[in-house]
């Protein structure tokens, strides 16, 4: 399958999940001097449409350096494990309050199983997949890190969910997650 994908400005690019349908949830891939991340993965039925576009691109997966989460709601965050076994380089970044889950995902397939039934999460989301604790880095409020020419700060959003925003020095990007309902 083809991906679908737009390149905006500032090395940054969107790229439809396809999760549920077209148009419906966003992952982003950051490129600046060599250095790659993703900003969320989407599911894990989305991980071949975001390795499709590296090799679209020309990315090698030792490229990448980090994958970026806002929040570890599994149509944002639900591919991170599966994506990451691909990845040689990669560390995950994420909230505190999403670490434990993206180690052993249990307690989370199993809520999400128990709200929406088995059938809907493997048509959907497919699986969850474990991450190595080592993978995992815990991103704290105003932590920076650095992807090739360009500083991403990460902003702690206290709220109706813990979750992370990165923000893009360099063009002013911000990566977050809008919840309509809250």
């Amino acid at each position: 399958m083809k991906p679908i994908y737009f390149d905006l400005d500032f090395g940054i690019t969107c790229i439809d999940t396809r999760h549920m349908r077209d148009d419906f949830v966003a992952a982003y891939l950051i490129e600046d001097n060599g250095c790659v991340a993703f900003v969320d993965t989407g599911c894990y039925l989305s991980v071949p449409t975001l390795l499709a576009t590296l090799d679209e691109k020309n990315i090698k997966r030792e490229q990448v350096d980090y994958i970026i989460l806002t929040h570890i709601h599994l149509d944002h965050a639900g591919g991170a494990g599966a994506l990451i076994k691909h990845l040689p380089n990669a560390k995950v970044y994420v909230h505190e309050y999403g670490a434990n889950h993206l180690i052993d995902p249990s307690k989370l397939r199993a809520g999400v199983i128990g709200v929406y039934g088995e059938l809907f999460f493997k048509q959907f989301l497919g699986d969850l997949i474990p991450i190595a604790k080592d993978k995992i880095i815990i991103a704290k409020d105003k932590d920076e890190i650095t992807l090739g020419s360009r500083v991403l700060k990460f902003i702690d959003t206290l709220g109706t969910l813990a979750i992370m925003c990165a923000f893009g020095m360099k063009n002013r990007a911000v990566f977050l997650v809008v919840i309509p309902w809250a």
